[in-house]
């Protein structure tokens, strides 16, 4: 089952540039090693270069995929984030028992820990509206919250 959004929450977009940077610096690499493995040194610099701008078209249309489609929110009752596999997960403020920060390159994360559950809500920190989104989560979460530790 689907967990949705409720209307009383404010819903924040990961920024595009630091996702882009993210898939980027993965992608041309990996597309670099495996021309390497099939043609060796002896490779079409044209068709290498002709790839290489697909590879950054793609991580960008990539990057706005992913701002858009798996945005966070923040309700009176907890957050909205996903799993690791994308799956929206929603942990409220009293049931939040850890927060572990993870970074990735460009991309920076809170790991959420449930009581209730063991599932961990990913919350994404590089947002578009990143100041926005830091004040609504230290003015909805109380003041004990172990999350507050981890915002600017």
């Amino acid at each position: 089952m689907s967990i949705s959004v409720p209307s009383d929450s404010r819903k924040f977009r990961v920024a595009i540039m630091p996702g882009f940077v993210f898939i980027v610096s993965f992608s041309l690499p990996l597309l670099f090693c495996c021309v390497l493995i099939q043609d060796g040194l002896d490779f079409g610099r044209s068709a290498l270069g002709f790839a290489s701008v697909w590879v950054v078209v793609l991580s960008f249309v990539g990057s706005c995929m992913a701002s858009y489609l798996f945005p966070d929110a923040i309700s009176p009752e907890g957050v909205y984030g996903h799993g690791f596999w994308g799956q929206r997960q929603f942990v409220r403020w009293e049931d939040i028992t850890a927060v572990r920060p993870l970074r990735i390159l460009s991309l920076r994360w809170l790991r959420v820990y449930s009581r209730t559950d063991n599932k961990t809500t990913w919350l994404g920190l590089s947002h578009s509206r990143a100041i926005e989104y830091y004040q609504e989560i230290k003015r909805l979460a109380p003041s004990d919250s172990p999350i507050l530790n981890y915002l600017k």
